[in-house]
């Protein structure tokens, strides 16, 4: 009887150890097998009342975001290349919207750069214009393709790269700055126009798919020349969002308008707003350009820095107004451009500690560009200096010499070169040198 009963014992230890845990224990990780779940997040402002603009693609314009699910798609690379979908809601009143997700613990690593991307908030229409295939690929197009300004959000596309930081078990995707657009829009007055439908040289569908080759998820856009845009009247300033196209002449003409027809030269580029240069209503065709922001004439580029500060898009003194043009050297160390200002010390040390710089040729010259947190960047020509007693310049293409303030009499200046490990050193001057200078406005 006793080895009967040690027996049933044995007999019930052993069942229970085998038995499955109970639902609702799946997380723990402990005896399932399956990872712990964790926490991912990340959040957008809503810096315009009830509206914003956080792909900086235009100074002025609003978008509406209407009460509702909106969502943003994490990239995670590797031999198992996955895209995870935070959800988030707008309630018109936030000042953020939050976006949540929970993964496997083991899905992200902290300290490691994923990218996140934005393909607008069509998850409120009837059928959204994005999906997401079998966990790790998104089909989607713009298929809103143009309507008022502030209805452009169902068409916006936008990316950028974060750090993933592991905070009390949780996994925050901090987003500095703005997210870079990956559409190009035109602004058209379609106030008169009625319903007319334009056959279009570029596309309306797109794809993010992972290339084992680059290691990298990379935005696609599926080639269809018979795509076609439909527009409606609209009251004031309206849109035609494009998908980047790299021909050098893109056609748009009105199928039931046959004399309205709008070129593109020199193809399409993302994140670009265009426009017509000429108002001449009797114009066949009609030339557009990319228009860039600026202050008083003079271009401005967005880094998304901290504090907000824009950099001049090309060198005080520039005649080409391009970013590679040397312009100016001034012993006169002062900005000659109205609601522009000299850069100052703590203006450069931000853009060291928050950019990317690399040593770099553009069309034959010299010098750093230098990417901000937001994915867009700047050109600082290696300028040299130029030597009034001597009346030589010197260290053209080989080291940059720019002003940095005014703090007479140690009047200061940063220098940069290609060995100096993407840095700056200060240094004072005397009065027998000229500099270069990038202005910089709030």
């Amino acid at each position: 009887m006793k080895k009967l009963t040690l027996f049933l014992i044995a007999f019930v230890m052993a069942f229970t150890s085998c038995k499955p845990e109970p639902e609702g224990n799946e997380n723990n990780g402990s005896n399932s097998g399956e990872a712990n779940k964790v926490k991912v997040s990340c959040s957008i402002p809503i810096n315009k009342d009830t509206r914003s603009d956080f792909t900086g693609l235009f100074e002025d314009g609003v978008i509406n975001w209407s009460n509702g699910r909106e969502c943003v798609y994490l990239a995670i690379p590797g031999d198992e290349p996955k895209v995870v979908e935070l959800e988030g809601y707008c309630d018109g009143y936030k000042p953020e919207i939050e976006f949540i997700a929970y993964v496997d613990e083991n899905l992200l690593t902290a300290g490691k750069s994923y990218d996140i991307w934005y393909f607008g908030h069509s998850q409120q229409l009837d059928t959204a214009y994005v999906s997401l295939v079998d966990g790790n690929k998104i089909e989607g197009s713009i298929a809103k393709q143009t309507g008022r300004l502030e209805d452009l959000g169902y068409s916006h596309i936008a990316s950028t790269s974060v750090k993933a930081v592991m905070e009390n078990g949780e996994v925050k995707l901090p987003l500095i700055g703005t997210l870079r657009s990956k559409i190009a829009i035109a602004l058209l007055d379609l106030e008169n126009l009625t319903t007319g439908l334009f056959g279009s040289a570029v596309n309306t569908d797109y794809t993010l798919e992972y290339n084992a080759e680059t290691g990298r998820y990379e935005f696609n856009v599926i080639e269809d020349e018979n795509a076609s845009i439909e527009t409606e009247p609209a009251e004031g300033i309206s849109y035609i969002a494009f998908l980047p196209n790299d021909n050098n002449k893109v056609e748009l003409k009105c199928r039931k308008y046959c004399d309205i027809k709008y070129v593109f030269y020199n193809g399409i580029k993302e994140n670009k707003i265009y426009h017509r240069l000429d108002e001449n209503e009797n114009m066949t065709y009609l030339e557009w350009k990319a228009m860039s922001p600026n202050v008083n004439g003079f271009e401005y580029v967005d880094l998304g820095l901290p504090s907000g500060l824009k950099w001049a898009k090309y060198n005080q003194g520039s005649t080409l107004a391009v970013p590679e043009d040397y312009g100016g050297y001034y012993l006169d160390y002062k900005v000659t451009w109205d609601g522009w200002e000299l850069s100052l010390q703590k203006d450069w040390e931000e853009l060291r500690d928050n950019c990317t710089w690399l040593w770099t040729m553009q069309n034959g010259i010299n010098g750093y560009t230098v990417t901000g947190p937001n994915g867009n960047c700047i050109f600082l020509p290696a300028s040299g200096y130029y030597h009034y007693d001597k009346d030589v310049f010197y260290q053209i293409g080989v080291s940059g010499n720019y002003w940095v303030s005014n703090s007479y009499p140690q009047q200061k200046y940063v220098k940069f070169n290609e060995s100096n490990n993407y840095q700056y050193s200060l240094e004072s001057t005397q009065y027998k040198y000229y500099y270069s200078i990038r202005p910089v406005t709030k």
